[in-house]
């Protein structure tokens, strides 16, 4: 596990996930996957190449690869779209709860999400007054 994968999995036990239990691992990264895949390409790009370092990232190496594929990148810039990437995958895997998965359907109480009732999108307009979304 290199340096990037650490940083992923350090933010996900962080957030409350626990790396012993099988699902929580298997849906933890199918949601990175999901994260990775809406980045912009090149930052998608310089991740998974960083991703494949043994340990630490050599971005000079990692830039002089790019560059000979004819994609001109300093070392600098690709360090800053690695780091810009793993930033805003490490706040979306933080902001998302990890706990004990519950069946699908379920909402903690026993009974499906689709028994619950509707609440109200806006407060109701006082009598004589038109809402502003109709």
């Amino acid at each position: 596990m290199n340096s990037i994968h650490r940083r992923l999995f350090r933010a996900f036990v962080e957030g409350g996930g626990d790396v012993a239990e099988a699902a929580q691992v298997e849906c933890f990264i199918h949601y990175v996957e999901a994260v990775l895949s809406m980045l912009p390409p090149k930052v998608r790009a310089a991740i998974d190449l960083a991703s494949r370092a043994k340990d630490m990232p050599r971005y000079d190496h990692m830039a002089a690869r790019v560059s000979r594929r004819g994609l001109p990148v300093s070392a600098s810039a690709l360090r800053q779209r690695v780091s810009r990437g793993l930033r805003f995958t490490e706040g979306a895997i933080r902001r998302r709860v990890w706990g004990p998965l519950m069946p699908a359907g379920q909402n903690g109480r026993g009974r499906s999400d689709s028994s619950r009732p509707l609440q109200p999108v806006t407060e109701p307009c006082p009598p004589g007054q038109v809402s502003k979304g109709a």
